[in-house]
């Protein structure tokens, strides 16, 4: 070890031994170190070390409370109440309610959970928004809330069952909503407001007790309200998807928090009027290109009752730049936007992960809402379903050879085709004419069938309680953690200003092949990566790819120089993080360092591909 490393550990040790045991005593003087003996430093190197330390330390200091969340360790544990059911606050309604073509669309019969997790402001007594609800616990508060919104949304009140012609239908009996109650025993903190880490406790947040009454009628709606002792607490709500999409679950929740905030009336009043979208019989149905289990791709970890359940981030940047080498690669000057980019890239990805079989077929399904492509407008208030699904098929070899832009065009025309008025009306006709149309059931968990849906443009994380501030929505389908089909895009909670503008992207995946999605999720994290991975399938290279190989090897061996200068830079600081053990800090400079050679890299690169890319 150099000899001005030792002498800073004995000036450290001796402080130590003497001044923190309040003894007054000078620390002796040691050898002047070699890296202060520098000559003819100039005054300007000075300055930049000096305010580039106060940077580092001050980024160190707002990172603590962070720190300090992760570590620490309290038990999570749940103590349930009894369920109880909520009716409405006055009397509703009896009838027996039909629903839509596209409410019966197969594969929606499910419950559909949202985790809103909320955390207690710091003057909680002091807020004025609520004057009546300050010393009530949040459990009362939604109880009280949800009783009343009810009122206006009384077929949730009520129970699915199975009409004589087959169909579903709502009996409007006012039985009431389960809602169950509990209370944990550690702080919301402790558990980083699920920021998606933690998936599988997440999972005793929402109800999970049977869905069906005594008689075998679903539940249209279920209710969990968790309170923490740090004052937060979480609401798990779960809608059945064949009465409403997420557009109306949203409308409904803030319905029921604007009841919570003390108004009488929600500010949007709900519209049944499904008839509006029943279709009719045809006799030329649309043409569905179906799956079956001779065509579909196998993959060699599926089956299995064990899945790993994760959210993965992706933040604004890496997502502008898969954008822009996307649109650079098609030589097109066409917008892709940011669903069918990153679907593209999260379909491929899962795909190969799961090393799905090459001359076997995947299907891709979208869910695409078309409230404003109706020919007919809905009226303000609709909470039924209104989309549509939208399909790519193709070989698991086509998938993995082919230019990622090409996925991602096949992506886009399919939504502009479903987008149609026409299409809509076909789609509902289809599904009026055979209500038992088999969709790829037959091939649910063997990998080869992936659906995606996008909850980002619903708005849950501005929905206020008053005295509480909501910092995540998670989703939660039922069954998304034993099903690897379903893939959710969802924004980012309010908690993390780095993730700002970000996606999460909620899997279900092996083991194994969670591992290796995450490899390649995380190539979008420097722009080298995501330009070296569109190129890698390509049969011939050009003068571009060859540029782009000598600026990836050019890239590691400047990253590499400029780490040895900043480490020269900052040897006293290196030495004190190592006497006091804070590795945290190396993992911050690291980052750090990347961030700068990144912004470098994309400049450098910039120049050489293309002199007009905005930047």
């Amino acid at each position: 070890m150099k000899d001005w490393v030792m002498e800073d550990i004995e000036t450290i040790k001796f402080k130590k031994k003497h001044v923190c045991k309040g003894q007054n005593v000078e620390t002796p003087k040691l050898p002047e170190k070699k890296w202060s003996k520098r000559k003819n430093k100039s005054r300007y190197n000075s300055l930049f070390k000096d305010c580039t330390l106060r940077f580092l330390i001050s980024q160190l200091h707002t990172q603590i409370p962070f720190i300090l969340m992760a570590t620490e360790k309290t038990p999570f544990e749940l103590a349930m109440k009894e369920v109880v059911l909520i009716k409405p606050s006055k009397p509703t309604p009896f009838s027996v309610l039909h629903l839509s073509s596209l409410d019966h669309i197969p594969d929606l019969n499910i419950l559909c959970h949202t985790l809103h997790v909320y955390r207690s402001k710091v003057d909680d007594h002091d807020e004025p928004s609520c004057p009546n609800h300050q010393l009530l616990h949040p459990a009362d508060v939604i109880k009280a809330a949800l009783s009343k919104a009810l009122v206006y949304y009384y077929p949730l009140a009520g129970r699915l069952v199975d009409h004589t012609d087959g169909k579903l239908v709502i009996n409007c009996n006012a039985k009431g909503v389960p809602f169950l109650e509990a209370n944990a025993t550690c702080k919301l903190s402790s558990l980083r407001y699920w920021d998606g880490t933690d998936m599988e406790t997440a999972k005793n947040l929402v109800y999970d007790l049977p869905s069906q009454d005594e008689s075998g009628h679903q539940y249209p709606l279920v209710f969990k309200v968790t309170s923490f002792p740090c004052g937060g607490f979480t609401i798990g709500m779960g809608l059945l998807h064949s009465v409403c999409d997420g557009v109306g679950a949203f409308q409904f929740f803030k319905a029921i928090m604007e009841f919570a905030r003390g108004k009488t009336e929600p500010s949007v009043k709900p519209v049944w009027e499904r008839d509006r979208l029943t279709g009719s019989i045809t006799k030329n149905p649309l043409q569905i290109d179906f799956l079956d289990d001779a065509s579909a791709a196998v993959s060699p970890f599926l089956p299995t009752e064990v899945l790993m359940h994760q959210c993965i981030k992706v933040d604004s940047e890496s997502i502008r730049r898969l954008k822009m080498s996307l649109m650079k690669e098609s030589g097109e000057n066409e917008n892709f936007t940011t669903f069918e980019s990153l679907a593209a890239y999260v379909w491929r990805s899962k795909c190969r992960a799961l090393k799905m079989s090459y001359d076997g077929k995947v299907k891709l399904n979208i869910t695409v809402g078309v409230r404003r492509h109706l020919q007919d407008p809905l009226p303000e208030g609709y909470y039924g379903n209104v989309v549509v699904d939208a399909d790519v098929v193709l070989t698991m070899r086509e998938l993995n050879e082919r230019p990622l832009y090409e996925i991602v065009k096949l992506i886009k025309e399919i939504k502009k085709v479903s987008c149609n008025s026409d299409y809509v009306r076909n789609f509902m006709d289809t599904l009026e004419t055979d209500l038992e149309i088999d969709t790829e059931f037959n091939i649910e968990g063997s990998g080869a069938f992936t659906t995606f849906t996008d909850w980002r443009h619903l708005d849950f994380e501005n929905v206020d309680f008053g005295v509480k501030e909501i910092v995540n929505v998670l989703p939660m389908p039922s069954d998304m953690f034993g099903c690897v089909d379903l893939c959710i895009f969802s924004a980012l909670g309010n908690f993390d200003s780095s993730m700002e503008g970000g996606i999460g992207i909620f899997v279900s995946l092996p083991a194994p092949a969670l591992l290796t999605f995450k490899d390649e999720m995380e190539a979008l994290s420097l722009f080298i990566w995501t330009l070296l991975y569109l190129r890698m399938n390509k049969t011939t290279w050009n003068v571009s790819d060859l540029l782009m190989l000598h600026s990836f090897w050019t890239f590691h061996v400047c990253l590499s120089i400029k780490m040895y200068l900043l480490y020269q830079t900052f040897k006293p600081l290196f030495v004190l993080l190592c006497c006091n053990k804070c590795w945290i800090t190396f993992v911050w400079l690291e980052c750090w360092t990347l961030s700068i050679e990144d912004f470098w890299y994309w400049l450098h690169v910039r120049t050489i591909f293309s002199n007009d890319l905005p930047c």
